[in-house]
């Protein structure tokens, strides 16, 4: 069972047209949360430039953080880049829920990559997907909380509510669609017993 931690996410410019999008789960009890996000922020900065691959990354990230975290902690992590000039996304995972892509069509994909948590092993296994995508598609990047707090009470039964949700909020204006968008995957906020995130990125020119 996921011991309770923190969340941390950032977005930042990699260059002319290209952008970096980040979201981890830091799970387990030991050293405290706000140092390891801390961590975790200054740790992209220096290995999430334009020369590194996104695997490259979160390698960095992996390799610093395994000396910096407790033994029973660790994070999953979600790193998507964006190149606006190419329409190109690339998304590495490392033990996260996948990343949702919905098309301004209306048609969904969950990215679903198998791959280690960070901070656990010396060589982390990671997998990258490359999609290309178009001007109104928009994708998804979230914390487990918000899948785990789902009524259906089960992850791919929560994965499955936040899909359609996507979809089915796709025209909403972004800065609205979020919080529509988690209003009907947790109607009862009440009930929420995580940190809950959800990160809308629509692509345009």
């Amino acid at each position: 069972m996921k011991k309770r931690g923190a969340i941390s996410y950032d977005v930042f410019s990699l260059g002319a047209g290209l952008f970096g999008y980040f979201v981890a789960d830091i799970s387990g009890h030991g050293i405290g949360a706000a140092f390891l996000i801390s961590g975790v922020k200054a740790l992209l900065r220096q290995y999430a430039g334009p020369v590194f691959s996104p695997e490259d990354t979160m390698r960095g990230v992996n390799s610093v953080m395994g000396e910096m975290m407790g033994d029973e902690q660790y994070l999953t992590a979600c790193y998507v880049r964006l190149n606006r000039q190419t329409r190109r996304l690339t998304v590495v995972g490392a033990g996260h829920p996948p990343l949702i892509v919905v098309s301004r069509g209306g048609a969904a994909q969950a990215v679903e990559l198998e791959s280690d948590p960070l901070g656990i092993f010396g060589t982390a296994t990671l997998h990258r997907r490359d999609l290309g995508v178009s001007i109104g598609d928009r994708f998804f990047l979230y914390s487990d909380g918000l899948i785990e707090s789902s009524p259906g009470g089960g992850r791919r039964e929560g994965l499955e509510c936040l899909v359609n949700a996507c979809v089915r909020h796709r025209a909403a204006p972004l800065g609205e669609s979020a919080a529509l968008i988690a209003h009907e995957v947790c109607p009862e906020e009440h009930m929420i017993k995580d940190d809950l995130l959800l990160l809308a990125v629509e692509v345009s020119t």
